[in-house]
């Protein structure tokens, strides 16, 4: 599997490359953006702190899609 795959059905047990979107009130228009090496956090009850995906500034980015995290170059 390669390329960018639907939020839904992201592994919540590795590390992935998220593509994220906010929206920009000053243009009236998404913003998107690539954040490489997120991670699924579980959340914590006993904080009232909510499952979520981390890696990237979560009050104002919202993740769409997800791709692993592309191997690099070798000798």
């Amino acid at each position: 599997m390669s390329g960018w795959q639907p939020i839904e059905t992201a592994p919540k047990d590795r590390k992935v490359d998220l593509w994220c979107k906010r929206w920009c009130a000053d243009t009236d228009e998404f913003i998107f953006e690539r954040f490489a090496d997120c991670r699924w956090d579980k959340g914590d009850s006993m904080c009232n702190r909510p499952a979520s995906w981390g890696g990237f500034p979560n009050n104002f980015y919202h993740p769409v899609c997800w791709m692993e995290i592309p191997v690099g170059p070798t000798e």
